[in-house]
């Protein structure tokens, strides 16, 4: 059986909420997105653009920032690592 546009919509919809909050449980957390921040930076120059595009992604789905700067992003990578070890 063939779907309707509307089915077809839903269906594009449901998946793009489904990608968006798979993605928002890993950014919620520190190790999380520090591991999505390590995973991206092949795509892009700077290992700051790569931050600034995760931190402007998680800006758009809950509507805050998770990180007040670079700067701090690094301090709590800095003590991640520390921990780690």
């Amino acid at each position: 059986m063939q779907k309707t546009p509307l089915q077809k919509a839903n269906d594009k919809e449901y998946l793009k909420l489904a990608t968006e909050f798979n993605l928002l449980k890993k950014l919620v957390t520190v190790k999380g997105f520090h591991n999505e921040w390590f995973n991206s930076l092949p795509k892009f120059k700077t290992r700051e653009e790569a931050f600034d595009y995760l931190n402007e992604t998680y800006y758009q789905l809950v509507g805050v920032q998770r990180y007040s700067s670079y700067k701090a992003f690094q301090n709590v990578n800095r003590k991640l690592r520390k921990n780690e070890m």
